[in-house]
Formats: C-alpha cells, structure tokens, sequence
C-alpha cells in the first residue's frame, strides 16, 4: 500500500487531523455524543509537525479497518501541543 497524504491541520482540543488549509483558524466541526467540538483548528503544516505512523507505515490501514493510532491517516501528529490553541 502507498503511503498517504499528511494532514495540514488539528484541533485543538479532539486532536482530530484536518487536510484542507481554508479550515485552519476555524470552528473544528467533529461531534460526539450528539454535541459540537469546541475546538478550533491548528497550522500543521510544517514538514517537523508529522512523522510517518510506526503501527501502519504510513498506510493508514490496520489489519481490518482504518489504523486507530494515526486515526486512519498514516502520519502521526509529532508537535507538542501547548496551551488551548496552538500553531494558529
């Protein structure tokens, strides 16, 4: 399997991964239980923000459906994240 796209994004507060620019700054849109995340997403767009996922190499695949340690993405988030919002 090839390896995939790296995200350029992340919430701040799910840490669920973006791959579109224009919603960076913006209202992260993931809902749990029935309610909106709060959190807004993050720049991730440097080359050191991502390192490939050592579950998957970079496939995004688990043995049976979409590897939950990069959460399907084959990159893992590598920054620190500081403070309620970061990168933006």
């Amino acid at each position: 399997m090839s390896q995939r796209e790296k995200p350029v994004a992340v919430c701040a507060v799910c840490g669920k991964y973006g791959y579109v620019l224009s919603v960076i700054g913006e209202r992260c849109g993931w809902r749990y239980n029935n309610k909106r995340c709060k959190g807004v997403w993050g720049s991730a767009v440097n080359v050191e923000d991502w390192k490939e996922c050592d579950i998957c190499g970079g496939t995004g695949r688990g043995k049976k459906d979409a590897c939950v340690s990069c959460q399907g993405s084959g990159w893992i988030f590598a920054r620190q994240r500081t403070g309620r919002y970061f990168g933006a």
